[in-house]
Parts: C-alpha cells; sequence; structure tokens
C-alpha cells in the first residue's frame, strides 16, 4: 500500500522504531538547558511551563527537592529503631528504593535548573552525564511512583501489611503516596521529554529489577525480613501458591511498567505521524 506519495508502509513504520527515539533524545540532550529553564548563550530564558517563568521555576524545584527530603526524614524517623542499626532491613522495600530514586531526581532537577537559569552556556555537543542521570531517574519514577501508590491502596495497606509489620499506617501512607504526588506534579509542570524507548524502559528495568530481587533474596537466598519472615511483602510469598494479593502486586509491576511505556510510544508515534504528514503535504 503507498502512502503519501509513493511510502510505503515499511518506510513509514521505519520511523516509528528505536532509533527515531534515540536521536530525539540525542537533540533534546543538545538542548537540555531548555528543558531546565534556562537557555544557550544569551538568549531569553523559557521558563518551566506556560504559567511558570524561570525564576519561579528554580523556586518550584527547589520546593520540590525539600518535599522528597522531608518525605524520606519523615520515613526514617518512623522506622521501628530497632531496625535502624547493622541489621537493618529498610532496602528490601520497592518504595524505599523508589524514595532513594526521588532523592536523586529531585536533587539533580533542582541543582541542574538553577543551573541552567543562572549560568550562561552554548548549546551542548551531547547531555552532560549528570542530564542522563536525571533522566534516567526521571523515567524510573513515573511508573514506580504510580506502582508504589497502588500497592499500598489496594493490597498492603487493605490488608494490615503496614499496621502488623512495618510500624503506623501513617508511616506507610506518608512515603508511597507522597512520592507518588511529587512525582505527577512535577510531571505536569516539567519540560522535560519522555521516551518509549529510554524513560519507558527504565520503568519497566526498575520494576522488574525489583521483583527479580525480591525471587532471589527470599526465593534462593532463602533472606529474611527484620521479623525473621522468609518474605518482604506477605502478597509476595514465593513458598506459596498464588492469590489474589501476589496477582496484583505482579500486575502492578509486571504491566503498568509494560502499558506505561506502550502509551508514550503511541504518544510519539502520533507526534511524528503528523510531522511526516506535514512535510510530505509541502
Amino acid at each position: 500500500m503507498l502512502m503519501n506519495g509513493g511510502r510505503t508502509g515499511g518506510q513509514w513504520m521505519s520511523t516509528f522504531e528505536y532509533r527515531a527515539d534515540m536521536r530525539d533524545l540525542a537533540l533534546d540532550g543538545r538542548h537540555w538547558r531548555a528543558q531546565f529553564g534556562g537557555s544557550s548563550g544569551s538568549g531569553p530564558k523559557m521558563g518551566g511551563y506556560v504559567l511558570c517563568g524561570p525564576s519561579m521555576y528554580v523556586f518550584f524545584r527547589l520546593t520540590m527537592a525539600l518535599s522528597v527530603f522531608a518525605l524520606f526524614y519523615a520515613e526514617l524517623l518512623n522506622e521501628d529503631s530497632s531496625t535502624l542499626g547493622l541489621s537493618s532491613k529498610w532496602y528490601l522495600y520497592v518504595e524505599h528504593w523508589t524514595l532513594l530514586v526521588a532523592l536523586a531526581y529531585f536533587g539533580l532537577a533542582f541543582l541542574l535548573t538553577l543551573f541552567a537559569v543562572c549560568a550562561e552556556g552554548k548549546e551542548a555537543s551531547t547531555p552532560p552525564l549528570l542530564v542522563i542521570v536525571c533522566w534516567t531517574c526521571y523515567g524510573v519514577l513515573v511508573p514506580a511512583s504510580l506502582g508504589c501508590a497502588l500497592m499500598w491502596t489496594f493490597v498492603t495497606q487493605s490488608a494490615g501489611e503496614w499496621i502488623t509489620y512495618r510500624g503506623s499506617d501513617q508511616s506507610g501512607f506518608l512515603t508511597p503516596v507522597g512520592t507518588f504526588l511529587l512525582v505527577f506534579l512535577d510531571l505536569y509542570v516539567n519540560r522535560q521529554p519522555y521516551y518509549a524507548t529510554f524513560h519507558g524502559f527504565c520503568g519497566i528495568l526498575f520494576c522488574w529489577g525489583y521483583l527479580l530481587f525480591n525471587i532471589l533474596y527470599t526465593a534462593v537466598a532463602g533472606g529474611t525480613d527484620e521479623h525473621g519472615n522468609n518474605y518482604v511483602y506477605r502478597q509476595l510469598n514465593w513458598a506459596q501458591y498464588m492469590s489474589a494479593g501476589k496477582l496484583l502486586m505482579l500486575e502492578i509491576f509486571v504491566l503498568l511498567p509494560y502499558f506505561n511505556a506502550l502509551y508514550w510510544s503511541v504518544v510519539w508515534a502520533r507526534r511524528r505521524a503528523r510531522v511526516i504528514a506535514k512535510h510530505s503535504a509541502v
């Protein structure tokens, strides 16, 4: 089938491939200052969003960084003091993994925004390493923070997991839901790109990587939580048969990041189709 002046279906589909996302990401990397509210050279600062100028964007990013640090500090305060020593199992929980990624992301995002807005600079040939790290954390947080919030709402909290094994239910609420709200507020405000074949895949690797860690730690290595149970979450007890809770946990951390990447694939495919149609009509 011919499309737009002799383009075949195969030629059309070749525009929606991995290399196209990588080219766009490389181009955005050259203009990374604009993505963080700044500009190249002495041109006007672009700002973070249509309703948020450069100076306000710096303040917004500072507020977000301080907020996620406050979440981290509150989580440590609410942990059982007996688990904060050398035998701490704090690292076993996916919401804590996500919180640490959020600390890295919002800290780097503030520093990069401050630098982009306040310092002069030329267009980069490639994005700096810190920009790549920041964008990687961004890709991880979008599905991971939503997954942790859904996990608390529909799985662990409803089964009393947080009250029985994790201290107070307030501690359990603040970390997953607070991180989710901060991430998606930032997602609404920022100008950063989100590519299925970079950011989306980062989210997939993080969520699937945690499940693999959970299996290796408990089912293979025989690890336990801080109370000696042979599981981290009761719903993910690999020594037992499939339950409703386990099925829901697997759907959240296997299917959600996968469909997140598919969603962004559709967004960028639609964008490229419009660009190609526009150029074909000229």
